[in-house]
């Protein structure tokens, strides 16, 4: 199994959603459909949301015997930190005498063919074409109204990383956000000299911060080349926060980012990841 792929399961859509149980290691509809017994038999329930409700049980059922502790039943309770399945990795439902697999990447809900789930995200193993429904704006039932930060806003929204890494602490989570700025530095989207400058994160975990810095910066570095490798390392950041408009202050982290010629300095109560 996968250890970091969370997944949800509903008869219906929308907010009003009965949340039937979750997965924990095992999500894509390759994964389910090729990679455990009751999976592909799942994907064929598609007459009534009856049907399919006592399929996801079985497939529950299944994982947990073969990983203890993999599955969550709707008896136990609803298990992640987040307040809905939208930053689950994936999330199945039955609507309208058909089965919906929508990835936490995704803008569109992907219908999956029954008996072919590898069409339901390009494998077209079969010669079908996967088909995308939108729907409104994902509204999901609230499952939590606040976890052990204190409350939790309704339109909070989360980046596409927090769900692998939400039971992280902010040092685990600084050395994910560290990995993803060594491997960017190298990217198309990022000006030249940036696989050249120095990059240190430092954590303060009493403070909630996350400090960026990016030294080395060349005499020749434009503005709107600054900009361009701020834009870049402030998306790879949001990756892995949350943040809602209603407050302000609604953070996983408080993240800076600072690029300079200097070599950066720390104070020694802070945890510092650095590489050039």
């Amino acid at each position: 199994m996968f250890p970091h792929d969370f997944t949800d399961f509903y008869p219906g859509r929308g907010k009003d959603a009965q949340w039937i149980g979750s997965l924990e290691g095992l999500g894509s509809p390759e994964n389910l459909g090729l990679g455990t017994d009751s999976g592909p038999w799942m994907f064929t329930q598609q007459d009534s949301a009856e049907d399919f409700h006592f399929a996801v049980v079985e497939v529950l059922e299944d994982a947990d015997r073969w990983v203890p502790g993999a599955a969550h039943f709707q008896y136990q309770g609803w298990p992640w930190v987040y307040h809905t399945s939208r930053p689950s990795h994936w999330t199945y439902a039955f609507d309208g005498g058909h089965i919906f697999a929508l990835s936490h990447k995704d803008n569109a809900w992907n219908l999956v063919p029954p008996g072919n789930p590898l069409a339901a995200y390009g494998h077209d193993g079969l010669g079908e074409i996967p088909t995308t429904h939108w729907y409104g704006d994902f509204p999901f039932p609230i499952m939590l109204t606040e976890n052990a930060d204190g409350p939790i806003p309704p339109d909070r929204e989360y980046g596409t990383e927090f769900a692998r890494t939400s039971r992280w602490g902010l040092t685990q989570t600084a050395s994910a956000v560290f990995t993803d700025l060594i491997a960017a530095s190298d990217s198309p989207e990022t000006p030249p000299f940036a696989a050249q400058l120095r990059y240190d994160v430092a954590t303060d975990t009493a403070a909630r911060t996350l400090d960026i810095t990016a030294s080395g910066l060349p005499d020749s570095a434009t503005d709107d080349e600054q900009d361009a490798l701020r834009l870049e390392l402030s998306k790879i950041v949001a990756n892995y926060n949350y943040s809602s408009e209603s407050v302000t202050n609604d953070r996983r982290f408080l993240a800076t980012i600072s690029i300079t010629q200097a070599s950066p300095t720390h104070s020694p109560t802070v945890h510092v990841l650095s590489a050039s």
